[in-house]
């Protein structure tokens, strides 16, 4: 049994139960709009102000709702295009403004994030369609700008996946920002059985999420993802944040090499004591602040084609 009294901190223990007491208790019988709502206020108690000077605006491309973040200053002219977690089901522009408000902010850059259509009401492949939309949508509307895909867990699946559905169409992708992502591992191998039991999210949460993303009777050929593509070449600079402490851990250093063996830049950066979903404690477990800096460096030097990259915590 993994001891985790021994890997996480005091202040991680105590992020983890502010999420369990801030996330609403549900009963048996609860549907998926229940945990939606439990999700949503959890996220609501996490959030943190607009930063100052920064511009949010609310609206519709490719059909989909999207929310712009304009911070005060700009490094580059690149555009992040961020892509929520929650485990295909779970999540809007609401639950994650804070966290794309603040990457934005310490970023420097402008930020643009997709509200995707949800499972089980909505299967595979109904978000990669509405992501990939999105994503050629702005690269039309902005020619001749450069685009970051983004995105944590889920997210960071979607983003990956719309990297290779581009994969030599266009040039205008230059990066890649992946956080503590799911690209559908083996779920009896590595990570996966040793954080079986992590906190935050299970072995048992990753394969009933993808349960309800393909369908409990989806044959094999219909289960997909990063690490089911064939050809990995001429894909844009990847930088992977893993946290240590979960089941999905060991996909981001798996792509990694996939990507590396393709002859792409790619890293992937092991974070130790972290959790799943930590991004919402950046501002409570100062281990946390550290990792997020980390992040907003990677987009800032992504932006600015600045490579090797090399985290400064």
């Amino acid at each position: 049994m993994t001891d985790y009294g021994r890997l996480l901190d005091d202040e991680m223990k105590a992020f983890i139960e502010a999420v369990a007491s801030a996330t609403p208790h549900l009963p048996e019988d609860a549907t998926a709009d229940d945990y939606r709502d439990a999700y949503l206020e959890m996220c609501r108690y996490f959030a943190s102000d607009v930063p100052e000077g920064m511009v949010i605006s609310d609206s519709e491309i490719a059909g989909r709702p999207v929310q712009h973040y304009q911070p005060a200053s700009t490094a580059t002219d690149c555009l992040i295009i961020y892509f929520h977690g929650g485990g295909f089901v779970l999540g809007n522009l609401e639950s994650h403004w804070s966290i794309c408000a603040d990457l934005s902010h310490a970023g420097q850059l402008e930020v643009m994030a997709v509200d995707y259509r949800l499972a089980p009401e909505h299967r595979h492949p109904a978000q990669h369609e509405d992501c990939l939309g999105v994503t050629r949508a702005l690269i039309d509307k902005y020619p001749g700008r450069q685009f970051i895909l983004a995105g944590d867990s889920a997210g960071a699946w979607l983003a990956a996946m719309v990297s290779h559905s581009l994969r030599g169409e266009t040039e205008a992708i230059i990066g890649q920002l992946l956080i503590y992502p799911t690209f559908s591992g083996n779920p009896d191998t590595g990570s996966y059985i040793t954080h079986a039991h992590a906190p935050m999210l299970s072995r048992e949460d990753v394969i009933r999420y993808g349960h309800l993303l393909f369908g409990e009777d989806a044959d094999e050929d219909e289960i997909t993802g990063p690490l089911y593509q064939t050809e990995f070449s001429s894909l844009p600079a990847t930088i992977i944040f893993s946290a240590e402490c979960d089941p999905l851990h060991d996909d981001g250093p798996a792509y990694c090499d996939r990507l590396l063996g393709a002859g792409n830049k790619a890293v992937c950066i092991s974070q130790k004591g972290m959790v799943h979903g930590y991004l919402r404690g950046r501002h409570q477990v100062a281990s946390i602040a550290g990792a997020f800096a980390d992040i907003c460096l990677a987009a800032r030097q992504l932006s600015q084609q600045i490579w090797p990259f090399k985290p400064e915590n």
